[in-house]
């Protein structure tokens, strides 16, 4: 337990939920980096729950008394303010009567193709602050705040970019990312097959992929049968397992490092502002991304630092761009993002603004 959980001797108690984070791990302080998700949580790996600690760190010193959603409730003790880690779906989780007339705070991370109720009015009007990249939400809500996804925060990994960059890419391309499934018409799990697919039959010696359940079977149904995907029984065999599959990035940026590029797509196309950690940790590994997702992304990080999928007609003419790519122009792509990385303007993807925005909400 974080803090001791008493009638509070500062002015601000804090809550923090979270229905992602399970309540065997710590996501206040836990800094183990994991790889597999018996190990430990996942939304840990390469230590992507920095931006928490950060947040919590900073509460702490300026006297407030932090801790999870659950233990309030638990204890029947109303903090001042409770933060929720993307909105959850039950709403009564949010109209708890322990927390009636606390300040509520949400923060919207994931897109509307994956938690569609985080953008639908009669949740956001049980909130007082919303902070969002969604500019439909800014445009629409007084209480909108704008605050980048905060999956694509960088600070602890940034530090060491150069290190990554000076590492040789011996191999030409890599996509790290789960096999997932969804019906959704913006959702771009199924391009992502495409891409492995397409270069498992054509080009397997200059693709290498990464990620969970790969080498799986799934059942494209209503959710109530998917459970079955869970089970054993669907795990292919060997020889039906794709060619280029290596299994599951012990560490993300690290694999990432010795490629010249990477496919980085997004959970879901046509939605401006959604940009999360995946072209962030391509550019901070020194691997070219290959980014398909917002239509804005150019606004938010310099075309000349990334390669535009879009811009290709097909994965063929995909690969004959990159496989015959001059050292001249590789060095100009590396050179915009090793440029972009040290500018001023990074800060907005870091914890640091992140926690600093919040907490100057919360004072205010």
């Amino acid at each position: 337990m974080i803090t001791n959980i008493t009638e509070e001797k500062t002015n601000l108690s804090i809550a923090v939920y979270c229905k992602d984070y399970d309540q065997e791990h710590d996501y206040f302080t836990d800094t183990t980096i994991e790889s597999g998700r018996d190990a430990g949580h996942p939304f840990n790996r390469d230590d992507g729950n920095f931006f928490v600690r950060r947040l919590y760190d900073d509460l702490i010193s300026i006297g407030a008394s932090v801790d999870r959603y659950e233990k309030y409730i638990k204890n029947d003790i109303s903090p001042t303010h409770v933060i929720f880690i993307d909105i959850p779906k039950e709403k009564s989780i949010i109209k708890n009567k322990v927390i009636s007339k606390s300040i509520k705070i949400a923060l919207l991370s994931e897109c509307e193709v994956i938690k569609p109720w985080n953008y639908k009015k009669s949740y956001h009007d049980l909130f007082d602050y919303l902070f969002t990249w969604t500019g439909s939400v800014l445009k629409t809500m007084t209480n909108a705040v704008y605050m980048p996804c905060f999956f694509s925060y960088t600070d602890n990994n940034l530090k060491n970019y150069k290190q990554y960059h000076n590492i040789k890419k011996e191999k030409l391309c890599v996509m790290i990312a789960s096999n997932k499934y969804h019906t959704h018409p913006l959702e771009l799990y199924s391009a992502r097959k495409s891409v492995v697919e397409w270069f498992n039959t054509n080009r397997s010696d200059d693709f290498d992929l990464y990620g969970y359940d790969w080498d799986k079977r799934y059942i494209r149904s209503p959710k109530p049968l998917r459970i079955l995907n869970r089970s054993k029984i669907f795990t292919k065999s060997k020889k039906d397992t794709y060619k280029c599959y290596k299994g599951v990035a012990i560490t993300k940026i690290e694999v990432m490092a010795q490629y010249k590029f990477s496919i980085c797509f997004e959970n879901a196309r046509s939605l401006s502002g959604y940009i999360t950690e995946k072209i962030f940790d391509s550019m901070i590994s020194g691997s070219i991304p290959i980014y398909y997702g917002s239509p804005d992304i150019a606004e938010h990080v310099p075309g000349q630092c990334f390669i535009n999928f879009q811009d290709f007609d097909n994965i063929s003419e995909l690969y004959s761009y990159i496989s015959r790519i001059s050292d001249k122009e590789y060095t100009e792509y590396i050179s915009a993002i090793e440029e972009f990385l040290t500018a001023p303007h990074i800060e907005l993807y870091s914890a640091d603004f992140f926690s600093k925005n919040i907490i100057k909400t919360i004072t205010n």
